[in-house]
């Protein structure tokens, strides 16, 4: 039985192209593992923005999920304050119904 997965990243001021090329990482990954293992149902990766203003415009999040479909569920919330990492990860996890909940930071390649 596959299992489902929300993998959650607290994003501070990062560089668009840096948390794009982790996005490409983890698709990848998603990718590998339902060609052989065959282990991943649905995957939701959510990043929660504490920036003092969005990392992304309305416009690239909806670019950046229908890139993405095949693979994951991307979710993007703005926090409209710095809520530190702790508390990111509280606010975007308090409603997570996956099996697992992974914390990473948004520079990790898997």
């Amino acid at each position: 039985m596959a299992v489902t997965l929300q993998i959650q990243s607290v994003i501070y001021h990062n560089e668009k192209a840096s948390l794009l090329r982790a996005l490409d990482s983890l698709s990848n990954a998603v990718r590998v593992n339902r060609e052989t293992a065959k282990e991943l149902g649905d995957v939701a990766v959510c990043y929660g923005d504490a920036s003092a203003s969005p990392v992304f415009s309305n416009e690239e999040i909806g670019e950046i999920e229908a890139r993405f479909a095949p693979f994951f569920t991307f979710r993007y919330t703005y926090f409209h304050e710095n809520t530190g990492t702790a508390k990111g990860h509280n606010r975007m996890g308090q409603d997570c119904t996956a099996d697992y909940m992974m914390i990473m930071n948004p520079d990790v390649l898997v």
